[in-house]
């Protein structure tokens, strides 16, 4: 049977939630794609830093990668509040 380094496994997890932060910010002119893309990430990175070794660089970076999925959902969702009312009520008269 194989052995999997739990480190190397982690640090593509890491790179994995810091991706789908990226994409997420990325569609921020599409607030559904963009919030789905986001959370997933947080969902990646909070499963990685579960599994992560306790100590070392690897935790840094999925805090680095949870708090950056966490600014994407934030904008995403701010910017789907706001074109909702506009995109529901119209034009301002």
């Amino acid at each position: 049977m194989a052995r999997v380094d739990v480190a190397h496994a982690s640090g593509a997890l890491a790179l994995f939630s810091g991706l789908l932060g990226i994409f997420g910010l990325a569609f921020v002119w599409l607030p559904p794609a963009g919030i789905v893309l986001s959370l997933a990430g947080l969902m990646v990175g909070g499963l990685g830093w579960m599994t992560a070794p306790p100590h070392g660089r690897l935790m840094v970076l999925f805090a680095g990668a949870v708090l950056f999925c966490a600014v994407a959902l934030g904008v995403d969702l701010v910017i789907a509040s706001r074109t909702l009312g506009t995109a529901l009520l119209g034009p301002p008269q």
